[in-house]
C-alpha cells in the first residue's frame, strides 16, 4: 500500500510559500500471527511459558518462544515512570534507574546520579492518595501532602529555598524546599522504593530510552510493550497544576484560532468563555493568564486575522 503525503508552510508574515513536492512511502500491511483460529489473544502478565504456549499470541514470557516459535514476546517498559529506592534504605540505583543515572554522568548532564529536570515535579501544594510500600490491594492506603515547587520563590537561583526564603515566598502555595521534594508520586509511597512520574518531554530522557534503553528492552524479544503513556501527565499529575506542562489554556485558545485561519475558516462570530478550572481567576485583565487576559489577547488576535475585508461586514 502506498500512502502519499505533502507539507504546507508558511512564512512569519503567515504568507503560504510554495507547495513542497507531494511524498510517499509504502507500506506492507499484512495479518499478525496468531495461534488460535479466532481472535489473537493477549493476557496480562498471565500465566507460564506452557499455558502461553498453548491460549496466547502475544505474552511478556520469552521463553513461551522456545516452546511456540509463534508467539510474539514483548518486554515489559515504561516510559512515564521510574521507579527508584526510598532514600531511608540506603540502596544504589538499579536496573533503568541506575542506566539513567549513567547516561546523565557520562553526556555531562550531572556529575553524579539522574538529572532533576527529568522528573515532573508539581507547581503548588498537591493532597496525593497511594498505597504504602507497595501497589497492593491489601497494603493501606494513605493520603500526603506533595509540596509544590515554584523557581519564583527561590530568588538567589541555588536551588533551595532556605529559610529566609521560606519566612516570605514569592508563591507561598508551593513549599517545596528543593525541586525534589515535589516530585510527582504514581502508584505507591515509599519505602522500599519510590515511583515517580518522568518528564518524557524532556530532549536528554528522549534520547536515553530509544538510543539506550529500548535497545536493552528489545534484546531476547520481539518487541516493547509499553504501559503507562496517557495523553496526560501520569498518575496524580493528571489535571494538576505540573511545573513542567503548565497547560495554560490562553495558549491552547490562541493556537485554535491561529489554525482556523491557517484552515482558510472564516467564522461569522466568536465566542469566547471556560468551563475548566483553569484559568483559575478572571481579573485583572493585564495579570498572567486570567480569564479576562485571556480574552483580551484572544480578540486582538481575531482583528488581526479577520479585518472586514476579510469577512464584509467584520467579526462579532
Amino acid at each position: 500500500m502506498t500512502y502519499h503525503w505533502t507539507v504546507r508552510v508558511w512564512d512569519a508574515q503567515r504568507q503560504p510559500l510554495p507547495p513542497a513536492a507531494t511524498q510517499t512511502f509504502r507500506l506492507n500491511v499484512q495479518p499478525m500471527p496468531h495461534h488460535l483460529p479466532t481472535i489473537r489473544t493477549f493476557i496480562n502478565f498471565a500465566g507460564n511459558a506452557q499455558f502461553a504456549r498453548d491460549w496466547l499470541d502475544l505474552s511478556f514470557r520469552k521463553e513461551a518462544k522456545e516452546l511456540r516459535d509463534g508467539v510474539l514476546a514483548t518486554q515489559y517498559g515504561l516510559i512515564c515512570t521510574l521507579v527508584v529506592p526510598h532514600p531511608t534504605t540506603g540502596r544504589p540505583l538499579d536496573g533503568k534507574a541506575a542506566a539513567l543515572a549513567d547516561y546523565c554522568v557520562s553526556t555531562g548532564l550531572t556529575k553524579e546520579g539522574i538529572l532533576e529536570e527529568m522528573f515532573c515535579h508539581f507547581a503548588a501544594d498537591t493532597k496525593v492518595t497511594l498505597h504504602v510500600g507497595a501497589e497492593r490491594a491489601a497494603n493501606p492506603r494513605e493520603t500526603r501532602l506533595c509540596p509544590g515547587w515554584d523557581p519564583a520563590n527561590d530568588r538567589n537561583g541555588d536551588g533551595r529555598i532556605d529559610d529566609g526564603e521560606a519566612a516570605d515566598l514569592a508563591n507561598p502555595k508551593a513549599t517545596a524546599r528543593e525541586p525534589r521534594q515535589a516530585r510527582i508520586p504514581i502508584y505507591f509511597w515509599g519505602p522500599p522504593r519510590d515511583d515517580f512520574v518522568i518528564n518524557i518531554g524532556h530532549p536528554a530522557y528522549q534520547e536515553f530510552m530509544s538510543a539506550v534503553w529500548a535497545e536493552r528492552l528489545c534484546e531476547g524479544y520481539d518487541g516493547i510493550y509499553f504501559d503507562t503513556v496517557p495523553t496526560d501527565v501520569a498518575g496524580a499529575g493528571r489535571g494538576a497544576a505540573v511545573l513542567e506542562y503548565p497547560r495554560r489554556g490562553e495558549d491552547q485558545t490562541l493556537a485554535y484560532i491561529r489554525r482556523l485561519r491557517q484552515d482558510g475558516v472564516f467564522p461569522d462570530c466568536f465566542t469566547i468563555q471556560s468551563w475548566y478550572k483553569l484559568p483559575a481567576e478572571h481579573l485583572p485583565e493585564e495579570g498572567g493568564y486570567s480569564f479576562m487576559h485571556t480574552a483580551r489577547d484572544a480578540i486582538r488576535l481575531i482583528r488581526e486575522f479577520y479585518p472586514e475585508s476579510d469577512g464584509g461586514s467584520g467579526r462579532k
